[in-house]
C-alpha cells in the first residue's frame, strides 16, 4: 500500500468515525440507547456471519466463557455511550470518547516499560 492510499484510507475512516456519532445522536431521537446498541449488534452479526460463513467453528467452552465476557462488557460499554450521547452534544461526545485513544496508547506504553522494566 502506498503512503498516499494508506493517508486517504485513514482520513476515511476519521471522517467516519465522526460522522457515527451525529448518525447515533439522529437514532436515539427515535429508539431507546439499549434498542439502538441491540440493533447496532445484531447487524454486525448478521453481517460477519453472512460473509465469514465458512471460517466459522463451534467455539470451545473457555472461548464461549471470553466471549460470553466481553460480549457483555462492550455491551455495557455502548450502552451507557449511547445514554451519554442522549443527553449530551454529539461533538463533545465525540471528543471524550476519541481521546480513549490517545489515553490508552499512553497507559500501554506505560505498562510496557513496567513489565520490561525500562525507566520511564
Amino acid at each position: 500500500m502506498t503512503r498516499q492510499r494508506a493517508f486517504w484510507l485513514m482520513l476515511l475512516v476519521t471522517a467516519a468515525w465522526g460522522a457515527s456519532y451525529m448518525w447515533m445522536k439522529l437514532a436515539l431521537a427515535s429508539v431507546g440507547p439499549f434498542m439502538l446498541v441491540g440493533l447496532r449488534f445484531s447487524i454486525a452479526f448478521v453481517v460477519t456471519s453472512l460473509v465469514f460463513w465458512r471460517l466459522l467453528n463451534w467455539p470451545s467452552r473457555n472461548e464461549a466463557i471470553a466471549s460470553l465476557i466481553l460480549g457483555t462488557l462492550l455491551f455495557s460499554l455502548f450502552s451507557l455511550v449511547m445514554t451519554g450521547l442522549e443527553h449530551t452534544d454529539a461533538s463533545t461526545a465525540g471528543f471524550l470518547l476519541s481521546t480513549t485513544a490517545v489515553f490508552v496508547t499512553i497507559l500501554d506504553t506505560i505498562r510496557q516499560r513496567i513489565c520490561l522494566g525500562r525507566s520511564l
